[in-house]
């Protein structure tokens, strides 16, 4: 579930903004896009109900404050250290 919270955080902004998401993709590296390609088919792959939540849920996000964007990415950070 984190693996695909995140998966989907980092995916959006590049699927979502087609002028953003080109030029990121320009400067990924081949390793960087292909994590990206398999979010997005990951995403793709999920039921439409869960998806939709999905993307409330990055609405949600995008609706933040940098400051509080800042700390959710830190708590999230944090958590993917822990041992699981």
């Amino acid at each position: 579930m984190k693996t695909l919270l995140a998966a989907i955080l980092l995916s959006l902004p590049l699927l979502a903004q087609a002028q953003d998401g080109r030029a990121r993709w320009e400067a990924m590296t081949p390793a960087q896009k292909e994590r990206a390609l398999e979010n997005f088919r990951r995403f793709k792959a999920l039921p439409p109900e869960r998806r939709e939540e999905l993307r409330g849920k990055w609405k949600r996000f995008q609706n933040l404050t940098p400051e509080q964007r800042r700390q959710v990415r830190e708590r999230y950070r944090k958590l993917r250290e822990m041992p699981p």
